[in-house]
């Protein structure tokens, strides 16, 4: 049982973490057509900050992405 609980969490995050990189390509989407609302670049850093958590990105890599985007 504790294995299959293990299982289905371990395909929770995983699915949770697919979603959010989803919908980082979205809003990179947003910002290259010249939308740069503050509520997307502030989603983009929620973003970002999660997949930190998620251990998928550095820190270092975060600070790369966020200089690319505003430029």
């Amino acid at each position: 049982m504790e294995d299959y609980l293990n299982d289905l969490n371990h395909q929770t995050q995983r699915h949770k973490r697919l979603g959010m990189i989803k919908r980082l390509k979205i809003l990179e989407g947003e910002i290259e057509i010249g939308n740069n609302s503050p509520l997307i670049i502030k989603e983009i850093y929620g973003i970002l900050y999660a997949l930190r958590d998620f251990k998928c990105i550095t820190p270092n890599q975060i600070k790369s992405y966020l200089a690319d985007i505003q430029k």
